[in-house]
């Protein structure tokens, strides 16, 4: 029986292994961060998030914008990773949708890894700056950004113990 309900599960079917591979891009870019790899990892954060920004969906879009602001905010433009930060609360907040890097692959919150990089005070303007952003606008900057290559400057990591 293939006629339009046929379709449809193989519609649904593809989109679901197409987040499937969107997700796994990011547990990708993940490894490649507690590597040391920050150019790497954050081509995988942008595979990602190109898909799940082509898709609006807003779960995995705080999902790779967290992991990119993680990136930025440990081995590149603090500046940029403390804007991506806020925009990603924000969509937190909104959405009811879990800061995965943090949650599952146990990394720092990037609020922590800001206000250590630029103190207290710079790093609530730029996360207020952030979350006041559209996304769009965020998703256009990570797009654009070059990939972080500098050696870890904060560690994203939590303390073992």
């Amino acid at each position: 029986m293939k006629g339009q309900r046929g379709g449809r599960i193989v519609s649904v079917g593809s989109k679901i292994a197409s987040a499937t591979v969107a997700l796994m891009l990011l547990v990708t870019a993940g490894v490649y961060f507690k590597l040391g790899d920050p150019a790497t990892a954050w081509g995988y954060m942008k595979e990602g998030l190109r898909w799940f920004a082509d898709n609006d969906n807003q779960s995995g879009i705080a999902r790779a914008l967290g992991m990119g602001a993680i990136l930025a905010l440990t081995y590149g433009d603090a500046e940029l990773g403390a804007r991506i930060a806020g925009a990603t609360y924000r969509i937190v907040e909104e959405k009811g949708v879990m800061l995965a890097p943090v949650r599952v692959l146990h990394l720092r919150e990037p609020r922590e890894i800001a206000i250590e990089r630029l103190g207290e005070a710079r790093a609530a303007e730029l996360l207020g700056d952030g979350a006041a952003a559209s996304i769009e606008e965020v998703i256009a900057d990570v797009m654009a950004a070059p990939a972080p290559n500098g050696a870890a400057i904060a560690s994203a990591e939590l303390p073992r113990g």
